[in-house]
């Protein structure tokens, strides 16, 4: 997601951007003088909401001003709260999203990059994911392989190990989580 930035300075959107609600119904050009000054007319009403991640932090906000008073302003304030938790939290998904797919992207240039076996298994042991480098050395596809248990192609000099890592794991020992 692309940032832009806005001076804010002097206007009510400063305090909705420190966290605060703000609400001019009526006279905004008389409260907030600096208003004309810096957008370039007159404007009647104000209305902001902070968009807050689900920790608090301001991420931004909504609102907007108005060239008519507003007339119910605690309908005005119930609307954009609303639209503000909905909008904070697609932006906070979208964020989300953006870091899964960079760090899948990141993932998929060391697994199809590299001559390595990269093996994913389930807590049964079963095979979710091989790197294509598993071709090579196995003569196996890795679609061949999702699904089946890895320790039908371990070593026998290798199997306690597997079996040590894997009690390892299931009592939460992180250290454990890779088998080389």
């Amino acid at each position: 997601l692309e940032e832009s930035h806005l001076d804010v300075t002097d206007l009510p959107d400063a305090k909705v951007l420190e966290g605060e609600t703000c609400i001019h119904p009526s006279g905004l050009a008389q409260l907030v003088p600096a208003v004309r000054a810096r957008l370039g007319r007159d404007f009647e009403s104000y209305a902001g909401l902070p968009l807050r991640r689900a920790d608090g932090t301001v991420l931004g906000l909504a609102g907007g001003y108005g060239s008519h008073a507003i007339v119910d302003p605690d309908l005005h304030r119930s609307l954009l709260s609303a639209f503000a938790t909905h909008a904070a939290a697609a932006i906070d998904q979208a964020r989300i999203d953006a870091e899964i797919r960079a760090n899948q992207d990141r993932f998929d240039a060391l697994a199809f990059g590299s001559d390595d076996i990269l093996i994913e298994t389930d807590a049964e042991g079963r095979i979710t994911y091989v790197s294509p480098g598993v071709e090579p050395v196995l003569g196996h596809r890795p679609d061949q392989l999702v699904g089946r248990p890895v320790h039908d192609f371990l070593h026998t000099d290798d199997e306690l190990h597997y079996v040590d890592t894997r009690r390892r794991v299931a009592a939460g020992d992180e250290r454990a989580r890779t088998l080389s």
